[in-house]
């Protein structure tokens, strides 16, 4: 009979949320991490069922007090977020006070300082669970401390906010944080929750394993100074977009990468990243890499004359190994400089 009943007690085994890994600039700079926020509700049902001698835990009076109009918990409630006037945080409250509701969402992804300080010193919110009826529900939220939009937004990537099938939310969308997803994710733990007296806990069976760091190459430095200047000739010259990167030829490592569009006359942000996911011939930017080589290997000179091909009978053509190559803009025999501009 009674093993009967703690069968009835228990839910389903749930997920415990893992901390997802740090993303590290080459100074040990935050450039992604997680920190918790936290979705609040109010349980008006079990909080408001009278005991042997009548006596609730939250009583009519205190609500009446708490959240008048203007009562010192909707005051508190808007504080945290003003989108809902105050009077409106303390009619919707009464209402589900009335109607004993067992989950009223009152606010959504509340940062952890202002969540703790609504539990610590907020009127009738930092009062004991069974005397506000308050629940909370932490989980990580993902946030670039550098910008959204900016310093490599692309390249660092974000991560999906709609839950897995195992209920767990997190999984890499982009750049790094889809590359090195393996790494940074860790892994989910296990519990249940289990009714004792009239009140849900969580049971935790398996602890979560956290996500490990990654630490990248980026400079936050210079990836400032690239975003700042390529964003400032986008604008300047009124261009669509732009892409940059700056590379350490002694490592080959990427210090600073931006992928910029336009979209005001005063503002650039991170589009995706062009530089490493767009499959494009480099075409004529690329001929600066060459004549930069020619010029330092002493190959040629400013001065050293081209011929681009220029013949009566194949004007723009000359042949090079057998293949036929043809110039787009024949302009006979110039200087490698002239060549270069043209």
């Amino acid at each position: 009979k009674y093993r009967a009943k703690v069968e009835k007690l228990k839910v389903d085994s749930i997920p415990i949320p893992q901390l997802r890994g740090f993303i590290f600039a080459d100074g040990n700079e935050l450039l992604a991490g997680s920190l918790p926020e936290y979705d609040v509700f109010f349980d008006f049902k079990s909080t408001t069922i009278a005991d042997s001698k009548g006596k609730m835990n939250i009583p009519q009076d205190t609500i009446a007090y708490y959240f008048s109009d203007n009562g010192p918990g909707a005051k508190a409630l808007h504080e945290i977020d003003p989108s809902r006037s105050v009077a409106e945080y303390a009619r919707i409250v009464r209402n589900a006070y009335a109607q004993r509701t067992s989950r009223l969402h009152i606010l959504h992804a509340v940062p952890y300082l202002e969540y703790k300080k609504l539990r610590a010193e907020m009127p009738y919110l930092s009062k004991p669970k069974y005397q506000n009826g308050l629940i909370s529900e932490e989980r990580a939220h993902r946030y670039r401390p550098y910008g959204e939009t900016r310093m490599g937004a692309s390249t660092i990537g974000s991560v999906y906010a709609k839950k897995d099938k195992n209920g767990i939310s997190g999984r890499g969308k982009g750049g790094i944080e889809e590359a090195m997803d393996s790494i940074l994710r860790g892994k989910p733990g296990l519990g249940f929750k289990q009714v004792i007296r009239r009140h849900q806990t969580n049971i935790t069976v398996e602890q979560p394993v956290n996500g490990a760091n990654v630490h990248t190459t980026i400079n936050v430095e210079m990836q400032d100074i690239l975003d700042r200047a390529l964003c400032k000739r986008i604008l300047e010259l009124r261009a669509h977009a732009g892409w940059a990167a700056i590379i350490e030829c002694k490592t080959g490592k990427i210090k600073a990468i931006s992928n910029l569009e336009r979209i005001s006359d005063t503002e650039c942000a991170e589009d995706h990243n062009h530089l490493f996911e767009d499959l494009v011939d480099p075409g004529s930017t690329f001929k600066t890499v060459s004549y930069m080589l020619l010029l330092e290997d002493g190959k040629i000179t400013p001065e050293t004359k081209v011929n681009t091909g220029n013949y009566t009978h194949a004007r723009g053509e000359f042949i090079y190994h057998g293949q036929h190559i043809r110039d787009d803009h024949p302009v006979g025999e110039v200087t490698a400089d002239e060549a270069m501009v043209q």
